[in-house]
């Protein structure tokens, strides 16, 4: 039989904010899900707008989650595209 944990998601991943969770208007999400042994396992994660822009989720061996900075290079190299049409 497969139990399943559920955690609650009150407050920005990063440490140093703690920014508490009202609504979901801004920033990321993330759900992670992980089976061990005859556990299931389903967390969420919330960086709050501030944070998202400077950092985002890292993801390691075993599901662990980690919070990594945002590198420059990447975020300029981001291509926002709208308007796309598939015939």
């Amino acid at each position: 039989m497969t139990q399943h944990i559920k955690a609650m998601l009150t407050e920005c991943f990063n440490p140093e904010c703690r920014k508490k969770l009202e609504y979901l208007r801004n920033g990321r999400v993330i759900r992670t899900v992980r089976n061990a042994s005859s556990q299931l396992s389903v967390e969420h994660f919330w960086l709050c707008g501030s944070c998202y822009s400077m950092f985002d989720f890292g993801f390691g061996p075993g599901g662990t989650v980690a919070l990594r900075q945002r590198s420059r290079i990447a975020e300029q190299s981001v291509t926002h595209i709208t308007g796309v049409f598939v015939a």
